[in-house]
């Protein structure tokens, strides 16, 4: 397990933004699916749909002031790229990371803004 496991509800940067609000819970509202995606394609070892959904989690988790998000997706996107032969335990650990982190962003949504 890394040591990227959060506790607390994952906030996103723009909490504080009228603005960004209803943007930020359509984005939310995305990440089950998008585990659902992580999950499956781990399970099939389907790289070419993990990398796709990284390279889309990294883009889009930023926008919505979610960096930790992007940042793992980035390391699991560049593993999945850049290995000759992919190390299915390093996968394993930054795709349960990404999800991890996805679950505690969504518990933000349950969470008032500070």
């Amino acid at each position: 397990m890394s040591d990227c496991r959060h506790k607390e509800p994952l906030l996103s940067s723009y909490a504080d933004d009228p603005e960004m609000s209803e943007l930020v819970e359509e984005y939310l509202e995305s990440l089950p699916t998008r585990i659902q995606s992580l999950q499956s394609g781990f399970k099939q070892q389907d790289h070419l749909r993990l990398t796709r959904i990284a390279h889309q989690l990294k883009g889009a988790s930023a926008g919505y002031g979610f960096a930790p998000i992007g940042e793992i997706a980035a390391q699991l996107e560049d593993t999945l790229r850049t290995s000759q032969t992919v190390e299915l335990d390093e996968v394993s650990t930054l795709v349960d990371d990404l999800i991890d982190l996805c679950h505690h962003a969504m518990a933000s949504a349950d969470k008032p803004a500070h």
